[in-house]
């Protein structure tokens, strides 16, 4: 039976692009030492980060601060780096679209920065693709979230958009996020073996 609704994780799914990929107004070390800081350690910078408890100029300032970088110079990297960003595969977008035909829903659902929104959706002109985007940043919760049963990153969103739970999938490289099983929803690992376009070539047909 196929789903009356996809929702696709962007980093590792449909993604690999990362923070300031091919930029040049540093060193590539300089970049490694920027990822280093922002999700090595606790990662707490990017947890609030994730989840709208800090914009994209106050994560990039601590981290300049913290690196004797310029912020100015490292926030127009980040936001070049963002509008780059590229689909694991471009023919994804026309599969995605025979689903939509089939009166299939497919929205992105995302662990992601305040950059997601604000960048890489308009400039890859992602929402003329997919029915919805959600992302942590604004639902100011995780995927993996569950509060008496509910969930405050999905049970809204589906709620409006008339969508079951039972009759989900989620398609995700997060083995964490398996726990919205909980929610009645299926899900897909994607990972080496089960790449996203098997994963959605198996769903069109």
């Amino acid at each position: 039976m196929q789903p009356e609704a996809i929702l696709i994780d962007w980093d590792g799914t449909l993604s690999h692009s990362k923070f300031w990929d091919g930029q040049t107004e540093f060193e590539p070390a300089t970049k490694t030492r920027c990822t280093d800081f922002l999700f090595g350690g606790d990662g707490e910078l990017a947890r609030r980060w994730m989840l709208g408890e800090a914009t994209a100029t106050e994560a990039v300032g601590v981290v300049a601060e913290a690196l004797a970088l310029d912020a100015a110079v490292l926030l127009r990297a980040l936001r070049r780096s963002c509008e780059q960003m590229r689909l694991v595969d471009p023919g994804i977008l026309a599969t995605v679209q025979q689903l939509r035909d089939h009166g299939v829903h497919v929205a992105i659902a995302t662990d992601n920065m305040d950059t997601f929104t604000n960048w890489t959706v308009p400039a890859l002109q992602l929402r003329q693709h997919f029915d919805g985007v959600i992302s942590s940043s604004e639902r100011q919760a995780f995927k993996r979230h569950l509060v008496d049963g509910r969930s405050p990153f999905f049970s809204e969103y589906f709620e409006q958009n008339g969508i079951n739970p039972h009759r989900s999938v989620l398609l995700d490289d997060g083995l964490h996020n398996a726990a919205v099983q909980q929610l009645g929803m299926e899900f897909v690992h994607i990972n080496q073996d089960n790449p996203l376009v098997r994963a959605l070539d198996a769903l069109v047909h």
